[in-house]
């Protein structure tokens, strides 16, 4: 079954919309605040490198060594959402072989660009919070998302099992998800029959790599097996957590919606209203939370409008919402980051039971 959106109808304040963004984007000297994502994504990747030479050669505690390794994790946030994300939206430099070569920042974290963009922008981006069809969405049965999915008498405590689960969310990504998706065939619409060699064997080569600089080394240069182990875990554990919470607040609030499609091929919203009743934002206000996240926190700007360097979505933002009022939509915005994920605690306690 292929899906489609309802038919796009003429919208003359969304022409408006695009045209003062176009304005915005074609602005020269706006164009040249992207330099901060390349400068700020160039630091993290120079953080994340100076950690592992202090993790190799200059970590006798294991106290520091298990500190190092928590940042390493948080810092795999901008290093994916600035450098990564971007480079696969092509908007993280305007040059074609700058964002070229930024996606290969998912080989260095043990994963890869080639399946990560057929997740992202077939799946994700193309069908956003729709049941089955939205990859990022379809996880495990142990959480319950919405009213039309079977309940179990596990899911009574899903707020309290949540976050342990959320500390898994890369280990599954590193260890079964790459794994399952070489012989997943359908992204989206978009079906592959075989997926290219090449691709399968980077895949496998970012997991020794991966493997490598968080076990083999450290242990080869004389750290502790059990505190290298540990740290193996702790730095997914806070990987996870951090990824997750901002990933799943911008799509799975109390206010979002999940959208069904049962035997219908025709969904109910033009892509345009879909994208605005699926998807949320967060403290649009922060400088530090627009870097550190890569945008994410303006998340309904980033799925309107996903070419655009994500250091333009503070000023896109206030003329969306503009619309959004014009139009009678629905603006989801948290004002802070806590806000945010509390309610996505809030719709996991009202789909409890």
């Amino acid at each position: 079954m292929k899906l489609e959106f309802k038919e796009k109808i003429k919208e003359e304040s969304f022409q408006q919309l695009q045209k003062s963004v176009s304005n915005i984007c074609l602005n020269k000297n706006q164009r040249k605040i992207n330099y901060s994502a390349i400068f700020i994504g160039g630091m993290a990747l120079i953080a994340f490198l100076s950690g592992l030479f202090i993790l190799w050669y200059a970590s006798t505690s294991p106290l520091i060594y298990l500190s190092i390794i928590v940042f390493l994790g948080i810092i795999n946030v901008p290093l994916i959402l600035i450098i990564g994300h971007g480079s696969i939206h092509k908007n993280f430099s305007n040059l074609k072989r700058i964002n070229k070569l930024g996606e290969n920042i998912f080989y260095l974290l043990g994963t890869s660009p080639y399946f990560w963009k057929l997740r992202h922008l077939n799946a994700h981006h193309h069908y956003t919070n729709i049941r089955k069809w939205d990859l990022d969405i379809e996880q495990s049965k142990l959480i319950r998302l919405s009213a039309s999915q079977e309940c179990y008498n596990i899911h009574k405590y899903q707020t309290y099992y949540m976050p342990f689960l959320f500390m898994m969310y890369t280990l599954n990504w590193f260890f079964f998800r790459d794994l399952l998706d070489i012989n997943k065939q359908k992204f989206g619409n978009r079906i592959i029959e075989n997926h290219p060699s090449v691709k399968i064997f980077w895949l496998f080569f970012s997991k020794l790599w991966h493997i490598s600089i968080l076990i083999i080394i450290p242990i080869t240069l004389g750290q502790s097996v059990s505190i290298v182990i540990l740290g193996f875990f702790i730095y997914h554990f806070s990987a996870s957590l951090t990824t997750t919470l901002v990933l799943v607040s911008t799509h799975i609030g109390e206010d979002h919606e999940l959208v069904e499609t049962g035997e219908q091929s025709k969904l109910p919203y033009t892509w345009i209203e879909h994208q605005i009743r699926t998807s949320g934002s967060f403290s649009i206000k922060s400088k530090v939370i627009l870097h550190f996240f890569g945008g994410f926190n303006h998340h309904l700007a980033h799925h309107l409008f996903p070419n655009i360097p994500y250091t333009l979505y503070p000023q896109i933002s206030p003329i969306i919402k503009e619309y959004c009022i014009q139009n009678n939509l629905p603006f989801v915005c948290y004002p802070n980051f806590s806000a945010c994920v509390k309610s996505h605690f809030k719709r996991l306690a009202v789909y409890s039971k």
